[in-house]
């Protein structure tokens, strides 16, 4: 056993022999990849350590301050991307957008869409830019707060993976998860993790097109309560969609 993988076992690391071989693979000597062992052998995200993470076949920079891309996302690349088949020509935003993981992906999927992506955090935003500009992105960036954020532009599909997680959640989360930022998991105000679900889909369903779609991503159990926030603002055609765990992850619904 090499000393990296010694040390990531000794911190009750699960997969410690790939994250041993990713963290060799990072570091530019081999002091700098015993100093990344140790930091993550005391749980601090693999992610951040290396700086960048794989998503839907692209690869993304990311670092503090910004959401940390899952694989849990990747459904709602997929549904987008059947909704979008009949359309020429698509017109996408997806706010809370943060490293710009679904941006980028139904980007690199719908090579005919026309993207946006809004990000409020300038810290998100920066790890935006810079994933713009390394995978020479068309998508266009929008820094700005999605709860006070007025445009008259139309939109075939709205995206959103919100702030979901309760403060119970937060207080109760798995140590790596401390490290990301608290805005892009909870939010502000949003004791009970549905506060954007409501305000988005009231403030943005003017923005919609007729028969647009709205997608959400959801935590695992809010599938019942998302739906009733939608029913209440008027929409129709509300869908479920497991993620590839088997979890209630994506609700999507029609004006």
């Amino acid at each position: 056993m090499s000393v990296l993988q010694e040390i990531l076992q000794n911190g009750d690391i699960e997969n410690f022999k790939q994250e041993a071989k990713w963290i060799l693979q990072s570091a530019e000597n081999e002091n700098q990849a015993l100093s990344f062992a140790k930091k993550r052998a005391e749980h601090y995200p693999l992610q951040y350590i290396l700086g960048e993470w794989d998503f839907y076949d692209l690869t993304l920079k990311i670092g503090e301050g910004v959401l940390i891309p899952r694989t849990d996302t990747e459904i709602l690349v997929d549904k987008v991307k059947d909704f979008s088949a009949p359309l020429s020509h698509p017109v996408i935003i997806d706010l809370c957008s943060g490293s710009g993981a679904i941006a980028f992906a139904l980007e690199n999927q719908l090579p005919n869409a026309e993207i946006f992506a809004l990000e409020y955090s300038e810290k998100a935003f920066s790890f935006l830019e810079i994933n713009k500009k390394n995978l020479n992105s068309r998508v266009e960036l929008i820094q700005a707060d999605v709860l006070n954020y007025n445009t008259n532009k139309k939109f075939d599909i709205i995206t959103c993976n919100p702030p979901y997680l309760t403060e119970k959640d937060i207080e109760n989360c798995q140590y790596e998860l401390k490290f990301e930022p608290v805005l892009a998991l909870n939010g502000e105000q949003n004791a009970d993790g549905l506060r954007y679900y409501r305000e988005i889909s009231a403030l943005w369903r003017k923005n919609l097109n007729k028969n647009g779609r709205l997608f959400f991503e959801i935590g695992a159990t809010q599938d019942s309560d998302v739906k009733e926030i939608l029913s209440q603002n008027d929409y129709k055609n509300i869908e479920i969609f497991k993620d590839y765990s088997g979890f209630n992850r994506v609700v999507t619904a029609v004006i």
